[in-house]
């Protein structure tokens, strides 16, 4: 709200394009990192890790990238019927919306951080600069399965969040040495994961899960095609969303 009008420099000589706000941020998310990267492996000697090592320490794995992305949006927003297509394209747009910041939010408290360290998110996607720990690798494979196992009870196959996350050094994320692109190869190998989860959705347990699972209810929903217990010919959720809309239209 008050720094992001201020340039991080005001050394008239720079060129001041990075804000004061994202300076502190980008400080802030680092900072938790290093400390909690360096607290997980037992080493507290901080002057000695950081600055008498400082060469060597900026070679060191202490970072992880990550990032998560939602599959089946197209579908999921834009296949219904003509009947107030709008205002279920507005309500199911916002809801992709929510689900990604509770998504983020629950994950970046799991890991012991704060929303510093979310870089990005948006349009079904996200980005966080986390710490390279056992216990956040942990935290973000047994987080995106409970989300993707509450979707799939949810919504069945049409929504899935792949996630993937790469260690990355200090000095990649300075593009150090820029001629080798170490930052642009670390953007490079968290998408590959993602991809690649993409690709491997549900491990065994997940698909005896939904082949077991039933249609609650014998009709079809008459906006989303989702066979449900009806009212009024739609689905709970399609119901939902319907009273969603009138809600973000009136809100004002």
């Amino acid at each position: 709200s008050y720094l992001s009008p201020f340039p991080s420099s005001t050394n008239t000589a720079e060129s001041p394009d990075i804000s004061l706000y994202d300076h502190l941020k980008i400080t802030a998310a680092v900072g938790i990192c290093i400390s909690e990267y360096l607290f997980a492996a037992g080493r507290r000697d901080f002057k000695t890790q950081l600055f008498d090592n400082e060469k060597s320490f900026m070679d060191e794995k202490a970072f992880l990238l990550y990032s998560a992305d939602f599959s089946g949006i197209q579908k999921f927003i834009y296949t219904v019927a003509s009947e107030k297509a709008l205002r279920s394209l507005r309500s199911r747009s916002f809801f992709l919306e929510l689900a990604m910041e509770h998504y983020a939010d629950e994950l970046l408290a799991a890991c012991g951080v704060g929303r510093t360290n979310l870089l990005y998110t948006g349009g079904g996607h996200c980005y966080m600069l986390l710490p390279n720990t056992a216990e956040v690798k942990t935290t973000v494979t047994s987080w995106n399965k409970r989300f993707n196992d509450w979707l799939s009870e949810q919504f069945g196959i049409s929504l899935f969040l792949a996630h993937g996350f790469t260690e990355c050094s200090g000095n990649e994320l300075i593009d150090r040495p820029a001629e080798s692109s170490p930052y642009r190869q670390m953007f490079r190998r968290v998408s590959s994961e993602l991809a690649r989860h993409k690709l491997h959705r549900y491990d065994a347990a997940a698909l005896r899960k939904l082949n077991s699972s039933r249609a609650n209810g014998g009709r079809e929903c008459k906006i989303c095609g989702r066979m449900d217990t009806l009212s009024d010919d739609r689905c709970e959720w399609c119901r939902k969303f319907a009273e969603l809309s009138d809600k973000i239209q009136n809100c004002g």
